[in-house]
């Protein structure tokens, strides 16, 4: 029991110094596309800046700029949009709304334009009544007083 606890303590003592002596590996930075001197410039133009300005000691403010070229992404080769819905894309409103709806309530039981027509006739039929009502009475209130005047054109019909 102590042998295997003097091994594990041996192991952790010399752990960290076996990870101290692997070298990092070396990149080349001309063949990663990058420029160093341009990231460096950055930094001292970011240190700079940050001496200059006084904050607090707890707020961060970090900036990141990526300098690189961005590969060309076309959006639109799988999805022909001159031929209707895109496949796989959003429901439309009229989508959300048939499936929303239960189907007692999606269809009017009448046609409303029709009934707002009917009652818009009625209004217009009612109010040619009265206009022609209160033309005959002001034609016998004329006859009455003796004036010789015409017959309103609505009492033709």
């Amino acid at each position: 029991m102590r042998l295997a606890w003097w091994l594990g303590a041996i192991l952790l003592w010399a752990a960290p110094a076996a990870w101290a002596q692997s070298a990092p590996p070396v990149l080349d930075a001309s063949k990663l596309g990058i420029d160093l001197d341009r990231i460096q410039r950055g930094l001292r133009i970011a240190d700079a800046r940050e001496e200059r300005r006084e904050t607090p000691p707890l707020k961060l403010d970090i900036q990141i700029q990526v300098f690189g070229q961005a590969p060309k992404i076309d959006f639109f080769t799988d999805f022909p949009l001159d031929r209707g819905q895109v496949p796989w894309g959003a429901p439309t409103h009229r989508d959300v709304l048939s499936h929303l709806t239960p189907e007692e309530f999606r269809s009017p039981v009448m046609p409303f334009h029709a009934l707002a027509f009917w009652a818009a006739q009625k209004l217009y039929e009612q109010g040619k009544k009265y206009d022609c009502a209160r033309q005959l009475e002001e034609y016998r209130r004329q006859v009455m007083a003796g004036l010789n005047v015409a017959a309103p054109k609505c009492a033709d019909k």
